[in-house]
């Protein structure tokens, strides 16, 4: 049975043409499958570490998940892709994809209504009142607040006691009077006893007596003697050596805080370990089975799409149109996750059918998928031809390592992606630490995404005006600041304006570093060269992130992560900077259009160039 797309090929080869098929059909169906595939990870994957917290993952158990997750697609999509071309089954391959990447994911909802935090609800309407302190106000290597609950005892006898005296024991009520006077006396307020002006008689003659013995009346002139200037001196002197022996246990006191804190670090990271018993360490590996099976069966599903839509392109000479299709998927990410937040925020805990109300990310993300399988039987894909496959992933390597801006470039993007991830991966837990819900982490998502539009249009302005290398700097100092400003989150809300700066550390800096001319040779090299940087960004640097960034989490907290990652950040900024003033710019030849052709007057304006020069010769 022959798809539209076979027909078109087919007429396209012979010669005729078929007004049925045209390609405004072919733009809309890729369209629309970026869209709603989109649509389905803005509903689930921003929400996916707040999930598996409520599964009772620690941090550093979440990030070897998620880094697993991250290294299987990595691994397996390229291999996937080369088995469809090969065997010519693009579609099977797409549509089976979308079915495992639904199936595995809607089956860690099972795996939630079975643990015991099912029945517990963590919205904002309830959590929105309490106080929490920020990270920047507790102790660096501070314990958490259980463990300081614990030291203060609650007394049940102050809250048993109110009730009984006041309703059983009148007795009781009537001596109160009695015993707030007795207060009184002993906080030095003064009562109106009649005993206490003869109390105070004595004190006033004390003090009196005191002051005139101390100092002396101005009309007697005293000289100091010379015991008087010695004794002076030996105060001075013992004033002095008590205040240097309090400075230097103050020091001491210092050193052995830090000592006991880190001593502290010390048995709460090897808690992570011993703490675990065998249920949770069989739901963890349950959790990271799930997903390591679902991500290997689905991670195929970007790459078959993009490599047939690009080779659809490729055949009917339109590549123009390649890269257009991922704005469906920016206008996906900002309506969707704004939307099931605000779902999910104003729903009650426990739906009917005893379903908690967090599983509605799960079941749109089902819906969605459902369309996007439905739209992948009629996605473009052409026919198969009969080359062998050229792969250009080493040539775009020798492009990238032998070029030392390139490789500064790989070597910015590694430390982007890691701490990419700790942010990613953490950031809505710091939310909830803070007292947020839903709906915070629903608008971080959605105005990020929504800061990439305009900063597509005015990319190309940046780098014209700044450079590559300047977009990429200025990119690294925002991307400091950023992560700098969470470890000093006062509240979920404040969270909003750094999530502007999505534009900068991201899509600027992306635009910057694949409109580096070294990086357009061909659209078949340049898309290798995309794959590698992508591949260095959200495979290896993110993968690193998530194992780092969620034991440091655990061990020292969330305002260390961020902290560290803005010194390491800032540290690379300076060197990347230095770096790229110090490299010499290459020399580039204009490939320019003779446009009135015998034009010899107006060239002699124009810059000697060896292939114009050519060109007019011929």
């Amino acid at each position: 049975m022959k798809t539209d797309t076979d027909v078109l090929f087919s007429r396209k080869r012979t010669g005729a043409a078929d007004p049925s098929v045209n390609i405004n059909k072919a733009v809309l169906i890729c369209n629309l499958f970026h869209f709603f595939f989109a649509a389905s990870k803005a509903c689930l994957l921003p929400f996916l570490t707040v999930f598996l917290r409520r599964l009772g993952m620690t941090a550093t158990e979440t990030g070897i998940i998620i880094a697993f997750k991250t290294i299987t697609g990595f691994v397996w999509a390229p291999l996937w892709a080369r088995c469809a071309i090969s065997y010519n089954k693009r579609r099977f391959v797409l549509m089976f994809s979308v079915l495992m990447f639904a199936a595995s994911y809607l089956s860690l909802t099972v795996v939630y209504q079975h643990t015991s935090n099912y029945d517990m609800c963590n919205n904002s309407l309830d959590s929105s009142n309490r106080l929490v302190l920020p990270s920047y106000l507790k102790p660096l290597f501070g314990s958490d607040s259980s463990k300081s609950n614990d030291k203060i005892p609650a007394n049940p006898q102050y809250t048993s006691a109110i009730p009984e005296n006041t309703s059983t024991n009148p007795k009781l009520a009537s001596e109160f009077p009695e015993s707030t006077s007795t207060i009184s006396m002993s906080t030095n307020v003064p009562s109106t006893t009649t005993n206490l002006p003869t109390t105070e008689l004595p004190t006033t003659l004390s003090m009196k007596t005191t002051i005139g013995t101390v100092i002396p009346p101005i009309n007697e002139p005293s000289t100091p003697s010379q015991d008087q200037l010695l004794q002076v001196a030996q105060e001075e002197e013992s004033q002095a050596q008590v205040k240097q022996e309090s400075q230097t246990q103050a020091n001491h006191r210092v050193k052995r805080s830090i000592k006991s804190s880190w001593d502290d670090a010390m048995k709460r990271s090897e808690s992570l370990w011993t703490n675990m018993d065998s249920e949770k360490i069989q739901l963890f590996l349950l959790v990271l089975l799930v997903i390591i099976i679902g991500e290997l069966l689905s991670c195929a599903i970007e790459k078959v799409a993009d490599d047939s839509w690009f080779d659809f392109l490729d055949r009917i000479d339109d590549l123009e149109k390649y890269g257009k299709q991922r704005l469906g998927g920016n206008f996906a990410f900002v309506f969707f996750p704004i939307g099931i937040s605000l779902l999910v925020h104003y729903t009650d805990c426990m739906l009917p059918l005893y379903i908690n109300h967090f599983l509605l990310h799960f079941y749109m993300f089902g819906g969605f998928l459902a369309i996007t399988f439905v739209v992948a039987f009629f996605y473009p894909i052409p026919p198969p031809q009969k080359q062998e496959f050229n792969s250009k992933v080493v040539q775009g390597l020798k492009i990238i390592c032998c070029d030392c801006q390139a490789f500064l470039y790989i070597l910015t993007l590694l430390i982007m992606g890691l701490v990419y991830s700790s942010y990613h991966n953490f950031l809505f837990w710091v939310i909830e630490d803070l007292g947020g819900g839903e709906l915070n982490m629903g608008m971080c998502v959605s105005i990020g995404a929504f800061a990439e539009i305009p900063m597509l249009m005015i990319s190309q302005k940046m780098v014209k005006k700044m450079g590559n290398a300047g977009v990429v700097s200025l990119a690294l100092f925002f991307l400091s600041m950023r992560v700098l400003y969470y470890s000093f989150l006062p509240t979920p809300w404040a969270v909003m304006p750094a999530e502007l700066l999505h534009a900068f550390t991201h899509t600027a800096m992306w635009f910057a570093v694949l409109s580096y001319d070294d990086f357009n040779v061909g659209a078949m090299i340049d898309r290798s060269i995309r794959s590698i940087l992508s591949s260095i960004y959200f495979g290896v640097g993110f993968t690193l992130g998530c194992l780092i960034s969620g034991l440091i989490y655990d061990i020292f907290g969330y305002a260390i992560l961020y902290q560290a990652a803005s010194v390491l950040v800032g540290i690379w900024f300076i060197i990347f900077s230095i770096i790229s003033k110090c490299i010499p710019k290459k020399e580039r030849i204009r490939y320019v259009k003779l446009l009135h052709a015998g034009d010899t007057d107006e060239s002699d304006s124009v810059e000697d160039d060896w292939l114009e020069m050519a060109l007019k010769d011929n």
